[in-house]
């Protein structure tokens, strides 16, 4: 009797506690990538900025690793923008990135190098 009891708690315990877990998990999404050249090398250090009126709190910086690597989490649903930025590279950017509750968007960016240019 006692351990039919302990495992009819044990049960409701763990459905409970599932249930309080997937809607914590289940309401956002990622976006992730990479930025680099024209030829494919990776760029650390790029300046790399998301944007959305669905954004809370307002737009997201992050800056690219080593390998060139950014990643955005907990995000939520909506229609974003991804812009990288880098000193003596052309910025490129994306418009229109839909996402999805669950979903990780991968997105690569690639920057051109930009013109030098003297004031006299």
């Amino acid at each position: 009797m006692i351990k039919t009891r302990f495992f009819l708690v044990s049960v409701s315990l763990l459905l409970f506690l599932s249930g309080l877990a997937l809607p914590q998990s289940g309401t956002t999404g990622a976006i992730e990538g990479k930025v680099t050249d024209e030829e494919g090398n990776f760029l650390p250090g790029a300046e790399v900025k998301l944007t959305s009126p669905d954004l809370i709190g307002g737009p997201q910086v992050k800056i690219s690793t080593a390998e060139g690597k950014f990643r955005f989490v907990a995000l939520p649903r909506g229609t974003y923008s991804l812009e990288a930025l880098l000193p003596g590279f052309v910025p490129d950017k994306i418009e229109g990135i839909k996402l999805f509750v669950g979903q990780t968007v991968t997105i690569d960016l690639m920057l051109k190098i930009g013109t030098l240019s003297e004031e006299i």
